[in-house]
This record gives structure tokens, sequence and C-alpha cells, in this order.
């Protein structure tokens, strides 16, 4: 299970450093490494800790990256909609801590989790 969270985020990686050198055709190489690097880190990063946190039986990785791209929409909006709600204005540190956040949360939640071996 480990080696294909592993496996999932070099190719993560990958598509995001191939999608920033493509978009630098287009504007400058911060802009578009923020933008590849930035849409990962929030549409696919925190749903993909859920779904190993909620032990997700996923038949590919395929339905796997659908399930958290799903989930980190999801997760990322109704928090953000609630903490406009309490009165915290949003903007990008904002949005980067709750990701971190909710990403923490699911790494904490995904080591609880896990069986602990007997010596």
């Amino acid at each position: 299970m480990l080696t294909e969270f592993k496996l999932i985020l070099r190719w993560m990686l990958k598509i995001a450093f191939v999608s920033s050198l493509i978009l630098s055709i287009w504007m400058s190489a911060e802009e578009a490494f923020r933008i590849a690097f930035g849409s990962i880190y929030l549409l696919l990063f925190p749903g993909l800790i859920w779904t190993y946190a909620l032990k997700f039986k996923a038949d590919t990785v395929i339905v796997r990256l659908i399930f958290a791209t799903a989930l980190s929409i999801i997760v990322i909006v109704l928090f953000s909609y609630y903490l406009n709600f309490i009165g915290i204005q949003l903007n990008h540190l904002t949005i980067l801590l709750l990701s971190l956040f909710i990403s923490g949360l699911g790494g904490l939640v995904f080591r609880i989790n896990q069986p602990r071996h007997q010596k």
C-alpha cells in the first residue's frame, strides 16, 4: 500500500514538472511552477492521503486518483466556506494552511489506524 502511494506521488511530481514546463511557454516560469504544483497540491494531495486514511479499497490507481480529486475538492471547498462563515478572510496563505491542516489530519488518522507491531 505504501509503495503504491510512493508511485502515485512520483507520477504526480512528474506530471506537475512537465505541465509547468509546458505552461512556461505562455507565462513566466515562476507562475507556471506555482500553478502546476499548486493545483496538484490542492486538487490531489489531501484527498489522496484521506483515501489511504479511510482505507478506501480501489481497484486501480486511476479510481483512487478520481476519488482523491473529488474528495479534495469537496473537503477544501467546505472548509473554505466554513472559514469564511466564521469570519476568517480567505487568501493564498489561508488556503495553503487549510490544505496543510487537512493533509496533516489525514496523515494522523492514517498513522493511528496502522497496526502496531508487537515485539
